[in-house]
């Protein structure tokens, strides 16, 4: 009996909400430290937009790049909608065992539903935008255009392709010198824009949905199948059950970095 207590889903859920609000406390310790490294300026600039982001409608907004977007994937990003943010997505690194190991992302590509309608989402950082050129931007693009693709997949139950970054960097032809050079940019940005962990980040991104909904209705598209409708139906249904953990977590994430930047200045940490 008490073996399936533990193994039940509340139980498993009990388990995973404690051991990611401990991820969340392990980086705000390392955001404070990077901070701490800025000059007070930014720090405080960045300290009040990790606050003004508590407001998930402040996350992201229309991006005025869509037009340059749009050439770059050759039109295959019209029909999307396109979003861009002050926020640097951040998640534990896929390519470590060591959960403390971030990856930092500028571009996220999500396929939503609400109300009855699939929608694509594009979201790039702002600063990115400005700073990348035209063919690392591609590339992202490319890659986010990937994963929206194996989400459609996903949802239609069909088989999943192979890895997204290694057949985009081929067919681009991405020299090492440009890999560098976008690394260099994703390095500056990361420390001098908000680290957002990507579940709240795709939050901000339906949030944007359901707040334009009016605006954006004709870019849905309806399920292919009742299958497809019903897995919609009930992706929505899952999502709504975490927002609330997800931004309670984030309300902790940036407390935790406003107490450890405050211990710093008085000498406890």
């Amino acid at each position: 009996m008490e073996a399936t207590v533990e193994s039940s889903p509340e139980a498993r859920r009990a388990q995973f909400e404690e051991e990611y609000l401990g991820w969340i406390r392990r980086v705000a310790a390392n955001v404070s430290r990077r901070l701490a490294r800025l000059p007070d300026g930014i720090q405080q600039e960045l300290l009040r937009s990790y606050a003004l982001l508590e407001d998930t409608g402040r996350l992201y907004r229309q991006s005025p790049h869509a037009e340059r977007i749009h050439r770059l994937s050759n039109g295959k990003t019209r029909g999307h909608i396109i979003l861009e943010t002050d926020g640097v997505d951040i998640f534990p690194s896929l390519t470590s065992p060591n959960p403390g190991v971030l990856d930092f992302a500028i571009g996220m590509g999500r396929r939503f539903y609400f109300r009855g309608l699939w929608f694509s989402v594009l979201g790039f950082n702002a600063a990115y935008l400005e700073k990348a050129s035209d063919k690392m931007l591609t590339f992202a693009i490319e890659q986010e255009l990937e994963m929206i693709r194996i989400y459609a997949e996903i949802s239609a139950e069909a088989k999943v392709s192979q890895r997204v970054e290694d057949r985009a960097e081929r067919h681009l032809n991405i020299q090492p010198d440009e890999l560098r050079e976008d690394e260099r940019i994703l390095m500056e940005i990361s420390d001098s824009q908000p680290l957002i962990p990507r579940p709240y980040s795709e939050i901000g991104m339906l949030v944007y949905i359901e707040t334009k909904f009016q605006e954006i209705k004709s870019m849905g598209v309806p399920s292919r199948d009742e299958a497809e409708e019903g897995f919609g139906s009930g992706l929505f249904k899952e999502f709504l059950g975490w927002e609330p953990f997800t931004r309670k977590s984030y309300l902790i994430f940036v407390s935790e970095i406003r107490d450890k930047m405050r211990d710093a200045f008085s000498g406890y940490a």
